[in-house]
């Protein structure tokens, strides 16, 4: 296997920084795809009750840096989870492909997707903050925002439903 996708091995001194993957052997692929997000997931959850116990005392006596504590432990976590959403993006292309569909069909549900996790996110973080009223504005932006890049493909599907008409 390669270092550059899940299932590849690692852990040598040329492999890109993939120290911590674990030489894959025929019969294991399934199940290190299995293990390797279950185990992300356990450190994911680790650093955010450690955050969150840190942030709850830090919160009595200096709210900012329970907030700034926030916002780092919430960056490492989504960074941890990039490869994941990088790996599922690269699947719906390729099953998109298979089924012969158009890049232009995967593309506008790819980007609601991500539009949605900011958009929760930056909500959350601006309420965690104390300002609702921006947390409010930020999912309108983000409603808004989701329905255009949704725009496409309603387009397609309405050209798709007009031709089966003609």
């Amino acid at each position: 296997g390669h270092d550059d996708h899940p299932g590849g091995a690692g852990g040598g001194a040329d492999d890109g920084g993939a120290g911590d993957r674990r030489p894959v052997h025929s019969g294991q692929d399934s199940v290190s795809a299995v293990m390797e997000p279950v185990e992300l997931m356990g450190k994911a959850a680790a650093v955010a009750v450690t955050a969150a116990l840190c942030g709850a005392v830090l919160r009595r006596g200096a709210p900012e840096l329970a907030l700034l504590l926030s916002l780092a432990a919430g960056v490492w976590i989504l960074l941890a989870a990039w490869d994941g959403l990088r790996e599922t993006a690269r699947l719906m292309e390729e099953l998109a492909l298979l089924a012969g569909l158009d890049r232009g069909v995967v593309e506008p549900v790819l980007k609601t997707v991500v539009l949605s996790v900011v958009t929760r996110l930056t909500s959350e973080v601006c309420r965690s903050a104390g300002e609702g009223g921006i947390a409010s504005f930020v999912e309108t932006a983000g409603t808004v925002l989701a329905l255009a890049a949704a725009l496409p493909l309603v387009r397609g599907v309405v050209e798709m439903m007009a031709e089966m008409l003609i």
